[in-house]
């Protein structure tokens, strides 16, 4: 029976493919699955995954490669936002608003004290309001 699962995140001391392997290989033998079983890997596209001479891919056999939707769905927002002067405005301000907070402790801890003494009335609101996230122009989705 197929099935689909979410193994784990890794950290990576490098991202040469034989590293990333050897941490998917690893990933698996916790797991108590045999490679030579799995039929599909998703990946963002990059060399070093979907490369055909040294790429994960290629190196981890009978498994079909494919691109990731959601990466491949990222870029094309991140695409289209780019036609769309109000959305790349309003991404490229939101951005700036980040930045001015995260890379300034002084405004990142008055954020987290005007946090704090805000009163919420159930805890969804309250994990809603966690605080800003810098986030990557490819990596996010409308």
């Amino acid at each position: 029976m197929a099935m689909k699962t979410f193994s784990d995140f890794t950290i990576y001391q490098t991202i040469a493919s034989e590293t990333i392997v050897q941490a998917i290989k690893d990933s698996l033998i916790r797991l108590q699955l045999s490679l030579s079983q799995c039929r599909g890997q998703c990946y963002d596209g990059a060399s070093n995954m979907l490369g055909k001479k040294s790429g994960v891919a290629k190196q981890t056999g009978v498994a079909l490669p494919t691109h990731c939707h959601s990466h491949s769905l990222s870029l094309g927002v991140k695409d289209a936002t780019n036609n769309c002067q109000i959305l790349s405005n309003t991404m490229n301000n939101t951005n700036e608003i980040v930045k001015l907070v995260k890379y300034s402790p002084k405004r990142e801890n008055l954020l987290g004290d005007l946090k704090e003494n805000l009163q919420y009335e159930d805890e969804e609101e309250d994990a809603a309001a966690a605080g800003l996230t810098k986030f990557s122009a490819t990596r996010w989705t409308v």
